[in-house]
């Protein structure tokens, strides 16, 4: 009898042991760093392969980063409470880059005078975000699609719609006013100087309002580095806006200052998608003001 209950409690302290073990396990593979290919599907549990939301996939690789190349691909549409900000990504690099495929799926988010933007690259480098509807559908004039800052290099945005689905009143004033893309130092006013971010391209975009009556905002696309000078810490270097469809806007379809080698080419910029809604009364395609080539 004594030895049946020595080998029982041998047994339930090695099942003790392999149960901790197991929790461990499972605990590490939740937490470890991202690799590989994952969905966004709200209708199935976060797992191995699968987010919940969109804002489960941020807070895990902006906590954990990646260790290869990593791809997450949008099921369904998603409704945000609030901007989607991404950090420095630890194990980003040329090689182990991440991409977001929308899949033509929905981004969506209010945007409000303290939170104006749907995404957020702050410091972020080596991201591709393609085939995404990035709906900004707030009413501030100061809203913003995708905001690039504190040095966000090297991301690709590619065959996205940037859309301001409500927006009704234009801004004359970058300390006001809004873009579809931003480089800018913060988050309330576009021109502020800084290195926002370097070797990005932006590439083959349609950048619209969709209500028919609305002004646009302030800019398309709005990036400045520095104010008179394009010597120095400030200046961002070699950004290409290239292949993208500028359908309204307020004052600038491309507004470029303090800039090094910034490639614009082959844009369609005009007001095609407003029926009704006001502009400034001096329009610029495109503004370059202190910018250099090399």
């Amino acid at each position: 009898m004594i030895k049946i209950l020595h080998k029982l409690n041998v047994f339930y302290a090695w099942r003790k042991i392999a149960m901790a073990v197991f929790c461990m396990a499972s605990i590490f593979t939740v937490n470890a760093q991202l690799s590989g290919s994952y969905t966004i599907d709200s209708s199935v549990a976060t797992n191995d392969t699968n987010f919940n939301t969109f804002v489960e996939f941020i807070d895990t690789v902006n906590t954990y980063g990646i260790n290869s190349p990593t791809t997450i691909t949008f099921v369904n549409d998603e409704e945000l409470d609030t901007t989607a900000i991404f950090n420095v990504i630890a194990g980003a690099n040329d090689t182990n880059t991440i991409t977001i495929d929308g899949a033509g799926k929905a981004l969506i988010y209010a945007g409000v005078d303290s939170s104006r933007s749907v995404i957020d690259l702050n410091g972020t480098d080596h991201m591709t975000i393609k085939n995404l509807t990035i709906v900004n559908s707030g009413t501030h004039v100061g809203i913003r699609g995708i905001w690039f800052h504190n040095g966000a290099d090297s991301n690709v945005i590619e065959k996205n719609t940037i859309e301001f689905s409500n927006l009704s009143e234009g801004a004359t004033s970058a300390d006001l006013g809004g873009a579809y893309i931003a480089f800018a130092d913060e988050g309330m006013i576009l021109n502020t100087y800084g290195d926002h971010g370097s070797y990005n391209k932006i590439d083959g975009n349609l950048m619209t309002t969709s209500n028919g009556n609305e002004e646009g905002p302030y800019a398309g696309i709005f990036m400045t580095s520095s104010s008179s000078s394009t010597s120095g810490t400030n200046t961002i270097d070699q950004n290409e806006i290239t292949n993208n469809t500028i359908a309204n806007f307020y004052y600038y379809g491309i507004y470029v200052r303090g800039t090094n080698g910034t490639l614009i080419k082959g844009n369609d910029i005009s007001r095609d998608a407003v029926t009704s809604g006001n502009a400034n009364s001096r329009l610029y395609g495109i503004y370059s003001y202190y910018n250099k080539s090399t």
